[in-house]
């Protein structure tokens, strides 16, 4: 004989009425509680599928910044280096118009002293600096590299 049975002996019909009324209140709460948590877990699930790509999203938008920002650095890393480049072709060509100058100097000097030697002294000297390159040395040093098939040339 079971627990209840027993209880029930002892009870009035009407308080065993009232007993299997609350058990059966307390099954139907129990079946939607039941319910309520097989719907949460639902949710719970869904909102892994939203969580979990949004996750990725936020990944992603953090490497897209560390990149711009790996990007940034290359871009004035860049610019750094052709301003200094610019800045040694500057001087480069300072420089040979300062030779052309004397040149002309020594040009001038002669047609107003009368002096073929020095005229002539001169012209050769501005020919050979115009004709000449004055990343005669660069190109050169570009060539061996190029020609050298373990050098790694950086543009």
């Amino acid at each position: 004989m079971g627990f209840w049975n027993k209880v029930k002996r002892g009870l009035s019909k009407e308080n065993i009425n009232k007993v299997e009324s609350g058990i059966e209140y307390t099954n139907a709460v129990i079946g939607k509680v039941d319910e309520m948590s097989d719907k949460a877990m639902v949710i719970r699930d869904r909102l892994g599928q939203v969580v979990a790509p949004s996750k990725d999203v936020m990944g992603d938008y953090i490497e897209v910044q560390r990149n711009n920002q790996s990007h940034k650095e290359n871009m004035a890393k860049i610019l750094s280096s052709h301003h200094e480049k610019m800045y040694q072709i500057d001087k480069k060509y300072e420089q040979q118009n300062k030779s052309l100058d004397k040149s002309f100097d020594v040009i001038d000097k002669g047609l107003e002293s009368n002096n073929i030697a020095l005229v002539a002294e001169g012209l050769k000297s501005s020919t050979h600096i115009a004709v000449s390159n004055p990343f005669d040395k660069e190109l050169e040093a570009l060539e061996r590299a190029i020609d050298d098939p373990d050098e790694i040339i950086e543009l």
